[in-house]
């Protein structure tokens, strides 16, 4: 295959931008950051960034996505974030910014790639997480649950599955309902619920024909309000330089999903758990860990994110924990001034798929008119809105407005269906 590479204009261009950025600033310019990919936390990275007075590249595949109709930053293309053509990208900087310039990777299969060619990166880049096989081990599930049974979190019991033969051998021991993952990260789904054995094996045979083996694990009772979470910026000598805890609130689909809203919110002991558990293994940089179940001193381990930006990154910032720009500091020895200090001021939420989630969640009365109510007074920031980059929501508003109607007349079907 044939090496990508960034045409003579592209790469003047990015000269051209920092050289304006730097204009004015004195005699040395901050370090400029590198994020990979402009979906919506890459978007918040950006953001951020910027008005730090951080110089951002962006790479990115798709730009025709809202989120990558932002006025900050500069975009480079680049035809695969997740494969060869990304170090090809990265490597063609070497030459336009300077040593120690970090990269704010937004996905495991980005950090994959990455930590494959950690050694060719690192001599010129700073990365957000270790060398070495750990974070390989924490994102594929089985490991990941060894490591955790192993330093003392309450793991829920698992199984391995990877046909259905092996899932007969193991019928007698399920307890139903199940939660269903895959064992690797950015499969064919995230999580699913299934109540009996008959949908276990559907979705077996299914993930089977993918070539995706799952993890089957005990089902944690709860709504999405039960699924807890801590968020670190670990330094590379285990000092945790900004921490954040949180909880979901709506997540898409409804209890197994992704996060379509969150708060602030106080787990208690499980946030300084989380830390010495992944301090304790050696792992440093970006890094969350999930946890589920109510009061917290009673949830139990779900998983954790190491290497990356997720989700988690907006909701930590305008509560007041700026864990990005504490990873900057900490990768570029700079010292710019950051909020670290929580608060609940706002609700995070993702507009697009909080308000027909907060619609199945009353149809199916998980919550009461009151919790509806409750939520949507509360004050709120969006995923996408910011009124001083307001392209990126206008251009959402064609699609979620025609996705509402379709999930929502989905969600009253099915309602009735059940109630009919």
């Amino acid at each position: 295959m044939q090496p990508y590479a960034l045409t003579t204009s592209q790469t003047e261009q990015v000269h051209a931008y920092l050289m304006a950025c730097a204009a004015g600033k004195g005699t040395r310019a901050p370090t400029p950051a590198i994020v990979l990919g402009l979906c919506k936390h890459g978007l918040y990275l950006t953001r951020n960034f910027v008005r730090h007075g951080i110089p951002v590249l962006v790479i990115e595949s798709n730009f025709s996505q809202p989120s990558a109709h932002t006025r900050y930053g500069h975009r480079i293309f680049c035809p695969d974030l997740h494969g060869s053509p990304l170090i090809d990208t990265l490597l063609a900087l070497k030459s336009r910014v300077p040593v120690a310039t970090p990269i704010f990777p937004t996905n495991d299969r980005m950090v994959e790639v990455l930590l494959a060619h950690y050694s060719q990166l690192s001599d010129h880049f700073r990365l957000p997480f270790p060398e070495g096989d750990l974070l390989r081990r924490l994102v594929i599930k089985p490991a990941l649950n060894r490591l955790a049974s192993d330093a003392g979190l309450d793991v829920p019991r698992s199984f391995s599955i990877a046909s259905l033969e092996e899932l007969e051998q193991v019928r007698d021991d399920l307890r139903f309902p199940v939660a269903v993952k895959p064992a690797m990260p950015m499969m064919s789904f995230k999580s699913r619920r299934c109540d009996d054995y008959v949908a276990l094996a559907a979705q077996v045979e299914a993930s089977a024909l993918l070539h995706e083996p799952l993890i089957v694990q005990e089902w944690i009772e709860g709504d999405d309000r039960a699924i807890l979470f801590g968020a670190y910026y670990i330094a590379g000598n285990g000092d945790c330089r900004a921490r954040y805890s949180g909880r979901k609130l709506l997540s898409y689909p409804a209890l197994t999903g992704h996060a379509a809203a969150t708060e602030s919110y106080d787990i208690g002991d499980r946030l300084e758990e989380g830390c010495r558990f992944l301090r304790g293994l050696g792992c440093w940089g970006l890094c969350s860990i999930e946890y589920k179940g109510l009061p917290p001193g009673e949830a139990r381990f779900i998983e954790v994110t190491v290497g990356r930006c997720d989700w988690w990154i907006m909701g930590c910032g305008i509560n007041g924990v700026d864990i990005p720009m504490a990873a900057y500091n900490d990768l570029t020895g700079a010292s710019l001034p950051f909020d670290n200090r929580q608060t609940s001021a706002y609700i995070w939420h993702d507009i697009e798929h909080a308000l027909p989630v907060l619609a199945e969640n009353l149809l199916k009365r998980r919550w009461s008119l009151a919790d509806g109510a409750k939520y949507l007074i509360r004050p709120k920031k969006d995923a996408l809105w910011d009124w001083r980059d307001p392209v990126p929501f206008l251009y959402s508003v064609p699609s979620c407005f025609l996705g509402y109607i379709a999930k929502l007349f989905r969600i009253i079907l099915r309602t009735l269906r059940k109630t009919g």
